[in-house]
């Protein structure tokens, strides 16, 4: 009777450190991209699911005799809300709960008036290299200068706003499409 004691509890030991050597982990990349790292010591199959916040499913995709793989998800052309990520194995189902939220990399976005001159400064800070979209509008909201920078952690420009009579506004925005407006 204690060896089919000893020989069940073995066993059991046997089949949790065994379930336990699968490894699940869902990192954040970047702003747009989690990374899904999968890690077992039998291959065998394994399907992903992606669900958003009402539980509609938005992805899938099934790999056959894997035991790992690492696995970058882009979300860029995602609406901002909380995911499910679900894998499923001859082991069961696992799943993680991500929140993909886009934020600004518009730090700052400051406008001075150059002294006794119709020039005004206009200094944006921002995070990483991208390109930020700058637009003037005149009081009548017609839009007077439309361009593109390219920013590695910010410019600062002068525009030259002489041609321009009564309120201007300048819109900043980054590629996300966050926007900051100044009015002046």
């Amino acid at each position: 009777m204690k060896t089919k004691s000893f020989l069940f509890a073995v066993l059991m030991v046997i089949g949790v450190a065994s379930a336990s050597a699968q490894t699940i982990k869902v990192e954040k990349k970047s702003a747009t991209v989690f990374k899904i790292t999968y890690q077992d010591e039998s291959s065998g199959k394994v399907k992903m699911n992606i669900y958003n916040e009402d539980g509609v499913e938005v992805f899938s995709e099934t790999f056959k005799d894997v035991k790992n793989f690492v696995l970058p998800l882009n979300f860029v052309a995602m609406e901002h809300g909380t995911y499910t990520i679900e894998l499923e194995d001859n082991k069961g189902r696992k799943s993680e709960k991500i929140n993909y939220i886009l934020e600004s990399r518009l730090k700052n976005v400051h406008l001075t008036k150059m002294a006794n001159e119709p020039k005004y400064l206009l200094a944006v800070t921002s995070e990483g290299s991208e390109d930020i979209n700058v637009r003037i509008f005149d009081s009548a909201n017609q839009l007077v200068l439309e361009e593109s920078r390219a920013s590695n952690n910010g410019f600062a420009m002068v525009y030259n706003m002489k041609n321009i009579h009564g309120a201007f506004t300048f819109e900043v925005s980054d590629q996300s499409g966050n926007t900051k407006t100044i009015r002046h």
